[in-house]
C-alpha cells in the first residue's frame, strides 16, 4: 500500500491538483478523487463508494442501502459516499476515527488538511486556537484545524448535499443515551460477553490476522477469542524486553503455544526508524504527536509483513474503565475542566501549566482565554442534565475516540487494514445502556476495588474462550480469574499497592518505546526548524536536558511541541 491509500479529495467547480489515479463524478457536480476504492455498487441513479474496510459490505444490496444503514449496520473503518439522485451523503464510519475536513465554502472536502490546502489558491490564515489546543489537550476541542478556513466534520455527523442545501446531520447524541437506571453489569454480562465473542469472530479474517497482545486486557481478550475459534493469526507486542507489555505477553504466548513476534524498539530502531516514522505519522494525521507515537506508524509496516488485517484493542479500556488520572489521553487541562467547579479556578489551573511556557507571543493570551471559555461552556452545557462523570464520558466517547485514537487508525490504514471491534457501533449502543460502561463509575476514582468493574467484561470473555489464559497473570499483576471471582477480588488491592510502592522506590523508565533516545537522535534536524510563536531556544534546552526518568507529562509536552514545529514546517515547505 502507498502513503495515500486511504486518502481522498472532493472538489466542485475547480480543477483538482491531487494527482490521484481514480475519479468519480456525482450527479450534483462534485468530483471524488482517490488512489483506489475498496467497494463500489451502482444501480440506476444510486451509487455507493467505500474507501477503507467495510467488513460486511456484501451483506447488503443497493436497494437496502441508505445513510442510516451505512451508519448503523456497516462494520469497519471506512469513508462512505452515497449518491442518490441529486442528493449526496458523505460520512466516515461510526465515531469518525477517519477524519473528514472541509473548506468553509464546501468547495473542497478531504481526508487531509494538507490536501485541501493544495487545492486552494491563495494564502490561508493560521489558527492560534489550534496550537493552544494541541499543547493543552493533545488534540483539538471542537472542529478547529491549523487553518481558519478549514474545519473538521462535527462529531457523530454526516454531511448532506443537495441542489438546495448543504448541512450536517447528527446521527447519534451520546448525552441522550445514558440511563438513570442502567442495566446492572451482573445482569448484562452473560449476554453481552456472548455477543462480543460472536462479534469479534466476524472481525477476524479467515487468514493472516495479526492481533496486538499486550500486558493488559484489551489485546489478550481478542487473542483469547481468536484461539477459541481456531483462527489463523499471529500476535505481537512492541517495546523493550524489560517492559511488562513485552515480556508478559511474550511468556504467555510461549506458554500457550500462540504464534507471536516481538518488535524490539531498541537503539537500532531509534537511530534508523524513529524519525521517519514520527514524520510520517505527523503528515498522515495533520499534526498529531508523531514524536510520541512514532511506533504506531512503524509497527504498521511490520504488521503488514505478517498479515493483511491488524486487530486492535484500542478504545477498549476507555469504553469500560473509570477515568482516574491525567496523561496523554486525558491531559491535566481536560481533567481539571471536569473536576473544577468555577471558571476562575479552571483558568488559574491552566494558565500556570508548563505546556504554555513555549508560547513566545503574548498575542496568544486572548486566544487562550477563548479556548478556555469554549471548553467551559461545553462542560456547562453537558452538566445541565448530566453528572461530572457522564459529562466526561460524553467527551471520551465523542471526542477522545476520534481525536486521540483516530490518528492511530488513520496513520496505520494507509499501510494495513485496521479493525477496532471494541467500538463496533451496534455493540457500543448496548454497552452504553449498562453499568459496564465507564460512564456509570464514580468520578475519577482510584480505588481498585471500585475500578474492577472495568475489567469484569474482559475476564468473562476470556473465561469463556481460553481457560488457560483465564488463569494467566497479566501486566496488572493478577489474572483475569481474580477479577471474575468475587471471593478473590479483595486480592486486587495487593498488586495495586505494590505498584504504588515500586513507583516511589524505582523511577519509571519513560524510554521504553525508544522515544527519548529517538528524539535525541533527531536533534540535528529539529534544531533547524522554528516558528515565530514558539520559544525554540527554551525548547532546545529542555530537549537537551531530557532524561529517561523525567515526568511523563514533561516529556510529552516537548514531543508535542516538536511535532507541531514539524507540521508547520511540512505545510509551509512542500
Amino acid at each position: 500500500m502507498s502513503y495515500w491509500m486511504i486518502e481522498f479529495v472532493i472538489v466542485k467547480n475547480i480543477n483538482s491538483k491531487s494527482g490521484f489515479k481514480s475519479s468519480y463524478e456525482f450527479n450534483n457536480g462534485y468530483l471524488l478523487q482517490c488512489e483506489k476504492i475498496d467497494n463500489y455498487i451502482e444501480k440506476e441513479d444510486k451509487k455507493l463508494i467505500i474507501i477503507g474496510d467495510c467488513i460486511n459490505f456484501n451483506d447488503f444490496s443497493i436497494e437496502q442501502i441508505g445513510i442510516n444503514e451505512i451508519l448503523n449496520s456497516f462494520k469497519g473503518n471506512f469513508y462512505a459516499f452515497l449518491s442518490d439522485g441529486q442528493n449526496l451523503f458523505i460520512t466516515s464510519s461510526a465515531f469518525g476515527l477517519l477524519p473528514i475536513y472541509y473548506l468553509n465554502d464546501f468547495a473542497v472536502l478531504s481526508s487531509s488538511v494538507k490536501l485541501i490546502k493544495n487545492e486552494v489558491n491563495g494564502k490561508m490564515t493560521e489558527n492560534k486556537k489550534w496550537l493552544i489546543n494541541q499543547l493543552l489537550f493533545n488534540y483539538q476541542l471542537g472542529t478547529d484545524t491549523i487553518f481558519q478556513e478549514i474545519e473538521l466534520f462535527p462529531t457523530m455527523s454526516y454531511l448532506f448535499i443537495s441542489n438546495n442545501e448543504i448541512n450536517f446531520n447528527k446521527y447519534y447524541r451520546i448525552r441522550d443515551e445514558f440511563l438513570s437506571q442502567p442495566i446492572s453489569w451482573k445482569k448484562a454480562l452473560p449476554d453481552l460477553s456472548e455477543k462480543f465473542i460472536r462479534l469479534v469472530a466476524q472481525y477476524i479474517p479467515d487468514k493472516k490476522a495479526v492481533i496486538s497482545f499486550t500486558g493488559g486486557f484489551d489485546g489478550r481478550t481478542l487473542v483469547s477469542i481468536a484461539t477459541h475459534f481456531r483462527k489463523d493469526f499471529t500476535s505481537f507486542s512492541y517495546g523493550k524486553i524489560t517492559n511488562d507489555d513485552v515480556y508478559i505477553p511474550k511468556a504467555n504466548a510461549e506458554d500457550l503455544g500462540i504464534p507471536y513476534f516481538w518488535l524490539n524498539l531498541n537503539e537500532d530502531y531509534s537511530k534508523l526508524e524513529y524519525f521517519n516514522s514520527a514524520f510520517k505519522f505527523i503528515q498522515k494525521t495533520d499534526g498529531s504527536n508523531g514524536f510520541l507515537y512514532a511506533h504506531v506508524e512503524y509497527l504498521a509496516t511490520k504488521v503488514k509483513e505478517k498479515g493483511n488485517v491488524l486487530l486492535s484493542g484500542i478504545c477498549g479500556s476507555e469504553l469500560f474503565r473509570a477515568a482516574h488520572s491525567s496523561g496523554a489521553v486525558t491531559s491535566k487541562a481536560l481533567i481539571d475542566l471536569f473536576r473544577l467547579d468555577t471558571f476562575e479556578s479552571y483558568r488559574d489551573s491552566v494558565i500556570n501549566l508548563e505546556v504554555l511556557r513555549y508560547l513566545k507571543n503574548e498575542d496568544y493570551n486572548p486566544s487562550i482565554n477563548e479556548v478556555l471559555k469554549e471548553a467551559w461552556e461545553f462542560k456547562l452545557d453537558l452538566e445541565k442534565k448530566l453528572d461530572k462523570n457522564k459529562s466526561l464520558y460524553v467527551f471520551v466517547y465523542e471526542e477522545i475516540f476520534r481525536k486521540f485514537f483516530g490518528p492511530w487508525v488513520k496513520s496505520q490504514m494507509n499501510t494495513v487494514c485496521v479493525r477496532t471491534p471494541y467500538i463496533d457501533f451496534s455493540f457500543f449502543k448496548e454497552i452504553i445502556k449498562t453499568e459496564l460502561s465507564g460512564a456509570y463509575s464514580d468520578f475519577l476514582t482510584d480505588n481498585p476495588i471500585k475500578r474492577y468493574k472495568g475489567q469484569v467484561f474482559y475476564a468473562e470473555v476470556i473465561r469463556k474462550t481460553n481457560k488457560k489464559l483465564f488463569w494467566t497473570k497479566t501486566g496488572k499483576g493478577y489474572s483475569p480469574a481474580i477479577v471474575n471471582k468475587p471471593i478473590l477480588r479483595p486480592f486486587l488491592a495487593i498488586p495495586f499497592l505494590s505498584k504504588r510502592l515500586n513507583r516511589r522506590v524505582i523511577k519509571t523508565d519513560f524510554d521504553n518505546l525508544g522515544i527519548i533516545t529517538g528524539i535525541k537522535q533527531s536533534i540535528p534536524f529539529l534544531f533547524n526548524i522554528s516558528h515565530l510563536d514558539i520559544d525554540s531556544e527554551l525548547l532546545k534546552d529542555d530537549l537537551v536536558n531530557l532524561h529517561n526518568t523525567d515526568r511523563e507529562s514533561y516529556r510529552d509536552t516537548i514531543l508535542m511541541s516538536y511535532s507541531i514545529l514539524m507540521y508547520y514546517n511540512y505545510l509551509n515547505n512542500e
